[in-house]
Formats: structure tokens, C-alpha cells, sequence
């Protein structure tokens, strides 16, 4: 064995240009899957947690109608034991109750349909709430009793409003009797996100539950946002323990509560692995044929081997071990070129809000920073998969010796 990877290194160093051509073609597989696997482990990652901020956390209690009809008759009843022993689960940072409903806002020149959010403004920060991170003028509201509003800053442009001025809200209560009241505008976020500017106001808790005739533990939903979303699973069995003697609601996941986005990214990963399989199949095919053109250029040289008495099984072995040979030099300087590319998104990251518009997804925000998060199963994976893709690749040039005649190409 130890003589075969010896010859194998031999004759890929006779034919230097070739073979830094096989490796240079696996190095960059190598190059583009982690970067592949990097920028869209970083952006699942943030439309997740930025689709928790934003709504319904990665996991959260709701009544089970809730989801098909975001009506305010369809609350839960939550305790302050319950929140606080869901806050101390090891993988959520809180939890928090938050009111979700359908309303219209109202000014003198138009009408516009928005979701309202009422938030606990002593709980919530900009950490836990993307809207709140993205505030532009005015500061957070102190008490849950302000009748103020946070307003995105396109849904004042369009209702003609600015920041001081009155709005009007119009929506059904929890005893679907239609009711109108008038907030002021005292802060203004900026998502970026035209759709979710438009679209979206946040009302102190207390100021909500008293339009809606909610009791004072009476809410739309509870969202835990996890600071470790790896412990999702774990965290999502001890919160069931906790809400188990609850009736009003369930405990659900955000796959269940963001289903929209959650297709979004199956949809995406099954079009990234059509991408994976298309390249590993260009180089595959482009090793197949380096290595086929190696062997039938050497046709003399095996047949003098086979003459002096190696065995065909020899020489197969001698071609595979070039490829594996290749396929880890590759490998190597893939993986120092993908490091790099990792780092620099890491640190410095690649603007690309001017070639993707909007900044929404699936009622998400993703990060207009093109940046990568990588972890050590994506190296794992193609390392494997390229040195794998590159023996096969050799298998049929190797074979092809087994039927070499030594006097035939001898006499050549």
C-alpha cells in the first residue's frame, strides 16, 4: 500500500499542470459549497430569529384557533408563575406576553389596514424586538398605560401623519363589537421592509387589553425567544410541563406558528442542494475526464508494469490512490479558501441591499449584510462528499486497465 501512494505521488508530480488543474477544480467545489452552507446558515438563522422577534418567538402558547383566525376572542390566560418559570428554561432569554390583532389606522386623508402589537413595555427591548430595534425618532413608551403608538415611518407617510399627531385605530374587541380610539404618535421605526413599515404599530400592553376587554393575564399569545436555538427541542418539553394544567392554549413551535417561513426555507434548501449536486456533478465530470486522459496517455507505462508482474488490481489501486491523493490536496486548499471567505463575511460582511430591494421574507426580515456562519458537520460534509465524487470519478478510467494487453500497447 505505502509503495502504491508513493508511485501515486510520483506520477502526480510528473504531470504538475494537470493535477493542479484536478485540484484547483476540487478546491473551488470545496470553496463554493462552505460558502454556500455559510451565507445560508447565517441567513436562516436570522430570518428564524428575526420572524421570533417580530411575532410569535420560537416557541409559543396560543389558543389552538389562534393561528387559523387571529381574532381577539381567541386569548390565553397566563399567570405571572407560569411566565416567570418559562423565562428560567435553560435556551429561552424570555418570555413574553405579547396581543396580536387585525385593525385598521385612520387619519383624515385614508384608511390602511395594519396589524397591531401590544407588547409589555417594561419587558420588551430592542434585543427582544426587532420593531423596537429599529426605532428612528421618539423613545419607547415608560408605562403600559400611555395611550401612545409606535408607528412604522411609511404608514405615517401614507396616511399623511407625522410624529406628535393623532391616529386613529379602528378594530373588533373580544366581544366583536367594532370600536375606535385615538392614540398619538410619539416613536417611528424603519425596517427597511416597505410591507412590514406599512403594515405594523405597536400599543402598550395595558392600553390594549383595556380596548379589547381583556383581563389583566389575558393575551393573544406568549413568545419565547430562545438565545440558544439548539436547545429548541429540550426547551419545548419543559415548557408543555409548565403550561400542562393550562386549557386555554397550546405549545407550539415557530414551524407551526411561522409555517409561511418555514416553507420558505424547505423550499430554499431543496433548490441549494439542486445547486450542490449540479456543481459536485461538474467537477466529478471534469475529474473523470483528467484522470481518463492521465490513464490512456500511460497505456504503454501500465502494460510494462503488468509485464514485469504487477497485478491489475495494482495499477486500479495506483489510480484510486491518485484521485484520493488530488481529492485531499483539494480539500485542504478548499478549506483554507473557504475559511477565508468565512471570515471576511463574518467580520466585514457584503452589502447586497441594493440587488435585493426589500428587506422582507415570509413576514421576516432578513440581513441585507451578506454574512456566513459556519459549522465544523459543513466541513465534514464537503470534505466527504468531494473526496467521495472524486474516487468515483476514477473508477471507470481504472477499470479500463484491467483490460490492457501488455504485448498489444507494448508493441504500439
Amino acid at each position: 500500500m505505502r509503495f502504491l501512494i508513493g508511485l501515486a505521488v510520483k506520477n502526480l508530480k510528473r504531470r504538475k499542470r494537470r493535477t493542479m488543474f484536478t485540484v484547483a477544480g476540487i478546491a473551488m467545489g470545496v470553496w463554493l459549497t462552505l460558502t454556500f452552507f455559510g451565507v445560508t446558515n447565517y441567513n436562516y438563522a436570522k430570518l428564524i430569529e428575526n420572524g421570533s422577534k417580530m411575532s410569535y418567538g420560537h416557541l409559543s402558547f396560543l389558543n389552538e384557533d389562534y393561528l387559523l383566525h387571529s381574532s381577539a376572542k381567541n386569548s390565553v390566560f397566563v399567570s405571572e408563575k407560569e411566565l416567570a418559570s418559562s423565562s428560567k428554561i435553560a435556551g429561552i432569554q424570555k418570555a413574553l406576553p405579547r396581543i396580536m390583532i387585525s385593525a385598521s389606522a385612520m387619519s383624515a386623508k385614508k384608511s390602511l389596514p395594519v396589524a397591531i402589537m401590544g407588547i409589555d413595555v417594561k419587558l420588551e427591548n430592542s434585543e427582544d424586538n426587532v420593531f423596537l430595534d429599529h426605532i428612528t425618532s421618539g423613545e419607547i413608551p415608560k408605562s403600559n398605560s400611555d395611550r401612545s403608538v409606535i408607528v412604522g415611518k411609511k404608514l405615517l407617510e401614507k396616511l399623511g401623519l407625522r410624529e406628535g399627531q393623532k391616529l386613529i385605530i379602528q378594530f373588533s374587541d373580544k366581544n366583536g363589537d367594532i370600536q375606535s380610539e385615538l392614540l398619538w404618535i410619539t416613536t417611528v421605526f424603519s425596517t427597511g421592509s416597505e410591507i412590514i413599515d406599512t403594515g405594523s404599530i405597536i400599543v402598550p400592553m395595558n392600553v390594549i387589553q383595556k380596548y379589547l376587554r381583556y383581563e389583566e393575564n389575558e393575551y393573544s399569545f406568549i413568545a419565547m425567544i430562545m438565545n440558544n436555538p439548539n436547545l429548541l427541542e429540550a426547551a419545548e418539553t419543559d415548557v408543555k410541563k409548565i403550561f400542562a394544567s393550562n386549557n386555554s392554549g397550546e405549545v407550539v413551535d415557530w414551524k407551526t406558528s411561522q409555517e409561511s417561513l418555514y416553507s420558505l426555507i424547505k423550499l430554499d434548501k431543496s433548490s441549494g442542494l439542486f445547486f450542490i449536486c449540479i456543481l459536485g456533478f461538474i467537477v466529478a465530470l471534469g475529474n473523470l475526464n483528467t484522470i481518463l486522459m492521465s490513464v490512456l496517455e500511460r497505456r504503454k507505462e501500465f502494460g510494462m508494469m503488468l509485464a514485469i508482474g504487477m497485478k491489475p488490481r495494482q495499477l486500479i489501486m495506483n489510480v484510486i490512490y491518485e484521485a484520493i491523493v488530488m481529492s485531499l490536496l483539494g480539500v485542504f486548499i478548499g478549506f483554507i479558501l473557504g475559511s477565508l471567505t468565512y471570515s471576511y463575511f463574518l467580520y466585514v460582511g457584503l452589502d447586497i441591499s441594493e440587488m435585493v430591494g426589500s428587506a422582507e421574507a415570509a413576514n421576516s426580515l432578513f440581513d441585507p449584510i451578506m454574512r456566513s456562519k459556519l459549522y465544523l458537520k459543513d466541513y465534514f460534509i464537503s470534505a466527504i462528499s468531494f473526496i467521495i465524487l472524486t474516487i468515483l470519478a476514477s473508477l471507470y478510467p481504472a477499470l479500463k486497465i484491467r483490460k490492457l494487453n501488455p504485448i498489444e500497447v507494448m508493441t504500439r
